[in-house]
């Protein structure tokens, strides 16, 4: 398996406990978009600037094709409001949401994969203090992330070992 970032493996654990409600994993990535639909509030949508700040924000390479996807999805979430129908060319305008914060759950999923580390960590301490674990919390982390992956990959019922 190719070896991920942080923050894309924190992403996908966000991204996998919204798809609880919906198969569709870009209905998932919804939350992450929040903020800059906020910051948008009341402007003419347009697929070019909300690509450029996707990438600007969320540092995801996302271009304006992409975002023109997603744009029904962004009016089924009311996050944009269809205003008029020029030529078969619709135009929508952000509406903003009050929804939970992606920064937010991202920094509580970081908190709690600290915590299972260092649970981790003290429990592999306490059973064998003989044979010392020299792994530091950041890549005990990395190898939940890993295997939360793996098991999600294989089974979409497992559960996660990371409460949202």
């Amino acid at each position: 398996m190719a070896k991920l970032s942080r923050r894309q493996l924190i992403t996908y654990a966000v991204v996998s406990q919204e798809l609880n409600n919906s198969d569709d994993f870009l209905l998932g990535l919804m939350p992450f978009f929040d903020p800059i639909i906020n910051e948008m509030d009341g402007q003419i949508f347009d697929a070019y600037t909300f690509s450029e700040k996707i990438v600007e924000q969320l540092d995801w390479p996302v271009n304006p094709d992409v975002v023109t996807e997603l744009l029904p999805r962004l009016e089924g979430a009311g996050r944009v409001e269809r205003i008029a129908d020029d030529d078969g060319d619709a135009v929508f305008i952000c509406r903003s949401v009050k929804t939970f914060d992606g920064e937010e759950k991202e920094l509580l999923a970081v908190k709690q994969l600290r915590e299972i580390a260092v649970l981790f960590k003290k429990s592999c301490d306490d059973i064998s203090p003989v044979t010392t674990n020299h792994l530091s919390y950041e890549d005990l982390e990395e190898m939940l992330l890993n295997w939360m992956v793996a098991v999600e990959g294989f089974d979409r019922k497992a559960e996660s070992p990371l409460d949202f």
